[in-house]
């Protein structure tokens, strides 16, 4: 966290974005504990050699809301420009080995259009 704020005030930038967190379930020890047991027992039954932990997040081409990261003193941020698709963007994975702790390149998948150009060259694909 002291390595993000460093690199914040050293860009000259802020946070200016409202989030929303989730809240942790009163019950969690329990779950935890039933969970890792049926993890666990899944893992010896299949025989699993490798185990992938990864994550995704969808990355939006346009802004949303009214607030932003953006640098400090700036007037204006933003754009005031209509957008025709609000969930016109990407989405991105990370992946990283468990046991070796080996980070795997990141996926991008963007958002497409069925039967659009990309689609269709695809199908000639030997």
């Amino acid at each position: 966290m002291k390595y993000i704020s460093r690199t914040l005030k050293w860009n000259h930038s802020s946070v200016r974005k409202i989030s929303t967190s989730q809240s942790v379930p009163v019950d969690w020890r329990k779950k935890d504990k039933e969970n890792s047991a049926r993890i666990h027992e899944k893992i010896r039954v299949e025989d699993v050699d490798v185990i992938v932990n990864a994550d995704k997040m969808f990355l939006l081409f346009h802004p949303f809301g009214d607030k932003l990261l953006a640098p400090t003193g700036a007037k204006h941020v933003g754009l005031a420009v209509q957008v025709d698709n609000e969930k016109w963007g990407a989405t991105v994975m990370i992946a990283c080995k468990y046991r070796t702790s080996s980070i795997l390149p990141p996926m991008i998948i963007f958002t497409g259009v069925y039967c659009d150009k990309l689609m269709t060259q695809w199908t000639k694909y030997p």
